[in-house]
């Protein structure tokens, strides 16, 4: 559609909106009050652009004040999950000898996450004490 055609449109869908002043020809419309009208409606889609776009804001700062608090948490929970052959011994309460033993049994999943050597999970440590 070309530019010209979609102005007559938009003037005839402004014409059912905007009444002509008293002195105007019938049938025709008041540019005043046309270009009043369109003015009102940009201010108020403004208006609503903006308050829509705070409350994203809003959103957006909560949920990025949310993510940073469980990074934090996590952060200070990560250290204590992962626990060395020694500390997972004494964490249970066993002589390294002992500890040892279950370890080859394979009742205690370990695991390789460094080079330092094998790595027990705190929580797979206490699903076994809890199992037996």
């Amino acid at each position: 559609m070309s530019r010209e055609a979609k102005g007559e449109n938009l003037l005839l869908s402004l014409s059912h909106h905007v009444a002509p002043s008293p002195s105007a020809p019938p049938g025709s419309l008041d540019l005043f009050q046309v270009a009043k009208t369109l003015r009102e409606s940009r201010d108020a889609l403004q208006q609503f652009e903006n308050s829509a776009l705070a409350a994203i804001a809003a959103s957006i700062a909560q949920t990025a004040e949310s993510l940073a608090k469980t990074a934090r948490e996590l952060r200070e929970i990560a250290p204590d999950e992962w626990l060395t052959f020694e500390e997972a011994a004494a964490y249970l309460k066993k002589t390294p000898k002992a500890f040892e033993k279950v370890v080859a049994q394979g009742e205690i999943p370990k695991h390789y996450l460094t080079e330092r050597g094998i790595l027990f999970s705190r929580k797979e440590l206490d699903e076994w004490l809890l199992s037996r």
